[in-house]
């Protein structure tokens, strides 16, 4: 594995780890949960470590008995730009948003 893969998968196992905190907290912090509520998912997320693309949305769906939400990853047949091509074929740029959106959608597999 090269060192900027290497740095890649420790960013998101480190960016996984902030959202299991962050799941425990929004369960029992009224304060915390209330943020998120009103639309703060996005500086919450960052607070505890999370990074975001600057051109991402940030949700949070919380599952109940009446509703479940699946989160699928990216469609892998939507075809990339070229920037992106460059970034995940080893080149320059960055990979942040797609390891970004693996994290989220894998998010619900943890226990809270």
């Amino acid at each position: 594995m090269t060192g900027a893969m290497r740095g890649s998968v420790e960013r998101a196992l480190d960016s996984y780890r902030s959202l299991e905190t962050l799941a425990e907290r929004y369960r029992g912090d009224e304060a915390l949960r209330a943020r998120i509520e009103a639309g703060g998912a996005r500086g919450v997320l960052q607070e505890f470590g999370v990074a975001i693309p600057a051109d991402a949305e940030a949700r949070v769906a919380e599952n109940t008995e009446d509703v479940i939400h699946i989160v699928f990853p990216p469609d892998p047949n939507t075809e990339l730009a070229d920037e992106s091509l460059t970034a995940v074929s080893g080149g320059t740029g960055s990979v942040q948003a797609s390891s970004f959106s693996t994290i989220i959608s894998c998010a619900g597999c943890f226990k809270i």
